[in-house]
């Protein structure tokens, strides 16, 4: 593999790794919260993951490869998700609080997953086209990466997984961003409708994620009023990272 082909790949990875493992440092910082504290920690992952596919997951989709792939790739998703869902260990509506935090880490990460391909296909194909554009895709996503290791890390924190395996599912997720890049840089001027399509299906995905399981968990702590201001919040501090960079 040539440096051509390594180093954007190299950087989509290390892109990705930090972003996310600073969302999931920052999270894991804190101790067992209170229930409030609990509804309003699951409030904002929801919230941020909504402002992410809101006012930047499909609005680029829909740039890219027009209204109907966006749609297409949307419904995609959150079917996709569903079916995960569906099929995953311990969906039985009995569970304790911890496997139930644990499944919807695990949903998170997936959805995320998704998305961090898509940044990855981004910064690629931002390589071929000039050096220094890539860089710069490299660093916005790194940034734009850091909430979104939060939202993974938070319901892993809620099911008192270690530290040390949060960290580690924060960067599992992210490794796709490598992937994606590898797979830019391989694909040259990758397909307007490639790109659009694996936004809007991480568009889709993570909004299932946040419908299924992020809002109805957090609402079922019976802290309405943290709920609100944690879905507030989430979205407010997405805003701000999208539309800053």
């Amino acid at each position: 593999m040539g440096m051509e082909i390594a180093l954007p790949t190299i950087v989509g990875f290390v892109s990705g790794a930090l972003g996310t493992g600073l969302g999931g440092i920052v999270t894991v910082l804190y101790r067992t919260p209170s229930r409030r504290a609990l509804a309003f920690l699951l409030g904002f992952a929801g919230g941020i993951m909504l402002g992410v596919v809101a006012f930047d997951l499909l609005p680029a989709s829909f740039r890219t490869g027009g209204i109907l792939a966006g749609i297409l790739g949307f419904t995609t998703g959150m079917w996709s998700l569903a079916l995960i869902s569906s099929i995953m260990p311990g969906n039985t509506g009995h569970e304790n609080s911890r496997s139930h935090y644990l499944r919807t880490g695990i949903l998170v990460a997936l959805g995320i997953a998704t998305h961090d391909m898509a940044e990855g296909l981004a910064i690629g194909s931002g390589y071929v086209a000039a050096e220094m554009l890539g860089l710069r895709v490299a660093l916005i996503m790194m940034i734009h990466n850091i909430p979104e290791g939060m939202a993974i890390a938070a319901p892993f924190h809620l099911a008192r997984v270690r530290r040390r395996k949060i960290l580690l599912a924060t960067l599992i997720a992210s490794a796709p961003t490598g992937v994606g890049s590898l797979a830019g840089v391989l694909l040259g001027e990758i397909s307007p409708l490639i790109l659009a399509t694996c936004l809007s299906i991480a568009g889709g995905a993570m909004t299932g994620v946040v419908a299924r399981q992020l809002i109805p968990d957090a609402w079922d702590l019976e802290a309405k009023p943290f709920v609100i201001a944690g879905i507030a919040a989430g979205v407010l501090t997405g805003l701000c990272i999208i539309f800053s960079l």
